[in-house]
């Protein structure tokens, strides 16, 4: 993580992910920051849903974005919670033994919000820089989170590669 002189890092976690476009150019480190603890593990899935690579065929990296594909990745992806899709996506999606009827409902809800959604997901894997503003950038098969107070401007690691801001003084 890069840091700029004089930054203001907000409490809470930041998750982090490095990116590029199809020819491998224009990498790009995005943060996002005062991230909640219980958000981290959906960040995370979001990232790996855009980890399309040759080893990774069902990924949704280096094409279009497809606001269909997402929703279904998120309904069927255990990582990703209806509250981190309300919370944070803000959409919602159906829960335990819903009918199709309710999924299709969700979907159309889903319909009005997939670019806002879009723009959320590009806050973290990053924005197109050769391509159409929808193409979806391929993620790096790395990603870090950080837990972050104010009282400090220096980065620890662990082994679990949760990072903390430590206090001072």
């Amino acid at each position: 993580m890069e840091l700029r002189f004089g930054q203001t890092i907000p409490k809470g976690y930041a998750v982090s992910c490095v990116s590029w476009e199809n020819d491998g150019d224009d990498y790009q480190e995005n943060v996002i920051y005062n991230v909640n603890a219980r958000h981290i593990s959906g960040w995370c899935a979001v990232a790996k849903c855009f980890a399309s690579d040759n080893s990774d065929p069902n990924g949704m990296g280096n094409e279009d974005y497809s606001g269909d594909a997402f929703f279904e990745y998120c309904v069927e992806n255990e990582e990703i919670t209806p509250e981190f899709c309300s919370e944070v996506l803000g959409f919602v999606i159906p829960e335990g033994n819903y009918t199709e009827d309710e999924f299709d409902a969700r979907l159309e809800d889903f319909y009005q919000v997939q670019y806002k959604v879009m723009d959320k997901i590009q806050e973290l894997i990053g924005t197109p820089v050769g391509y159409d503003i929808d193409f979806m950038r391929r993620k790096l098969t790395e990603y870090r989170d950080w837990e972050t107070d104010r009282k400090s401007t220096r980065l620890n690691s662990s082994h679990l590669k949760l990072y903390r801001m430590p206090s001072s003084a």
